[in-house]
């Protein structure tokens, strides 16, 4: 598990060190979510997938903020010169 757990948040890290990964996760998230919602008010999905895609929205929205001090600390340890979208 912990294997998985590491693998996870090195994969949130390299998302944010690719310039606009900070923002991509959320946002993905979130026009999951609206999508997600829009098929729901067409029938075509049911509400516990609303649920399910909030649920997810708000998983990456703190999975970023876990790994932000990460990225901060490994920003300011590089010179942050390997982060050119992390702003301080």
């Amino acid at each position: 598990m912990v294997t998985v757990v590491q693998n996870y948040l090195r994969d949130i890290v390299s998302e944010a060190e690719s310039g606009d990964g900070e923002k991509c996760l959320p946002r993905k998230a979130i026009r999951f979510l609206k999508v997600t919602e829009d098929l729901e008010k067409g029938g075509e999905v049911a509400h516990s997938d609303v649920v399910k895609a909030e649920l997810q929205a708000r998983d990456r929205q703190r999975q970023l903020q876990e790994a932000q001090p990460r990225l901060s600390q490994r920003a300011a340890q590089s010179g942050g010169a390997d982060f050119p979208g992390l702003q301080r």
